[in-house]
């Protein structure tokens, strides 16, 4: 797969993206030959609001002496300043961007097809990507089939087995940062901690007694699951759940959205799916059987990991994951009806994952 980059020019804003520029960036990915030419397009903004840290457009196109394209979906920087400030500390653009341009071709994860991927010393970036519309995506507000998640674990195993332990690891952490990294020592503690007290008044019904006193002491042993998520590392998607998947005809899961992927253990994208994209009455009590399928695929590519020691990583994982039900909720009294149910729901379903596992003892006991 050939990908444009900074040799085609970096538009400003996706405003700036014309016929021309889009010629260019066809003619390199080989969407279109040489014979053929954008003759006009049109953007109008694509999921408004669901990006945290990109705005996305989708793009449509006509053509001269051929036929290409009919739409794609650019990428750009968030226009929100402190989320942009938030980007920019992290390195998010240049994760993904890095991703596509990198790593992508050496990944046993199907994604969509890039046409461009570009970022400048600034880090103003643009990716131009399949419109992946013609597939279903992933349900973020009922969750995921039973189905589909056997589809989803084994499509993250095969990409962790290709990573696994893989010497180029330390090299690659310098953009891909590891859970543990000393950034986000300092980022995650403040992030829980502005969302625990709106969590705590607007979600009550949903936190035990347990609960509770667990998110009181979740900043002292968030650095003991950090540490822990080190062990049998890998590349990680970090942000795997369904709203960043589609499902073909097939059953086959394409992935999109590797602006947080780091480096950690596998397991981490194993839990982080369960807890944001299952329903309770969905696993029904059948943890066990996905850990077995993602060792078993683990297997088929070479990877040999105990099963027991997945599970314990996996009760670990969990419980580390109450801070993306919780972190959200810092805006939750700004955010329409339909916003705040959303965030109701992931928590619902981290608190009953952490639960049913009895995940917080897990991550106590490596105190």
């Amino acid at each position: 797969m050939t990908i444009a980059g900074l040799e085609v020019g970096l538009p400003k804003s996706v405003e700036d993206v014309d016929a021309e520029w889009m010629t260019q960036v066809f003619r390199t990915s080989g969407a279109i030959d040489a014979d053929t030419t954008v003759a006009s397009l049109s953007t109008e903004p694509f999921q408004i609001g669901v990006g945290l840290m990109g705005q996305l457009s989708r793009i449509s196109l006509s053509y001269d002496g051929g036929d290409g394209p009919a739409t794609v979906i650019a990428k750009t920087p968030i226009g929100v300043d402190a989320q942009l400030a938030m980007a920019h500390a992290m390195n998010f653009y240049a994760r993904e961007v890095r991703f596509y341009t990198d790593l992508d071709a050496d990944s046993d994860l199907r994604t969509a097809k890039i046409h461009a991927a570009m970022i400048d010393e600034d880090q103003h970036f643009i990716i131009v990507m399949e419109d992946l519309s013609h597939l279903r995506q992933g349900d973020r507000v009922n969750g995921m089939t039973w189905e589909e998640a056997e589809s989803a674990v084994r499509a993250v195993a095969a990409f962790h087995a290709g990573w696994h332990e893989s010497p180029r690891l330390d090299e690659l952490s310098e953009t891909w940062l590891g859970i543990d990294n000393p950034l986000y020592h300092v980022v995650l503690p403040q992030i829980f901690t502005a969302g625990w007290g709106p969590c705590q008044a607007n979600a009550s019904d949903l936190l035990s007694e347990e609960l509770v006193a667990f998110g009181n002491d979740f900043t002292e042993l968030m650095p003991l699951a950090q540490r822990h998520l080190t062990t049998s590392p890998t590349l990680v998607h970090s942000d795997y759940r369904a709203d960043n998947m589609f499902i073909d005809d097939d059953g086959e899961i394409v992935t999109v959205d590797f602006q947080i992927a780091g480096v950690g253990n596998g397991v981490y994208d194993l839990a982080y799916f369960v807890s944001q994209s299952l329903e309770r009455d969905v696993r029904g009590g059948r943890e066990h059987e996905l850990i077995r399928i993602y060792c078993d695929t683990l297997a088929e590519h070479g990877v040999t990991r105990d099963l027991e020691v997945v599970w314990e990583d996996f009760r670990v994982a969990l419980a580390f994951f109450l801070i993306y039900g919780v972190a959200s909720f810092v805006e939750f009294e700004n955010l329409p009806g339909e916003g705040q149910f959303v965030l109701t729901t992931l928590l619902r379903r981290c608190v009953s994952a952490i639960e049913d596992t009895d995940a917080i003892a897990a991550l106590r006991a490596l105190a």
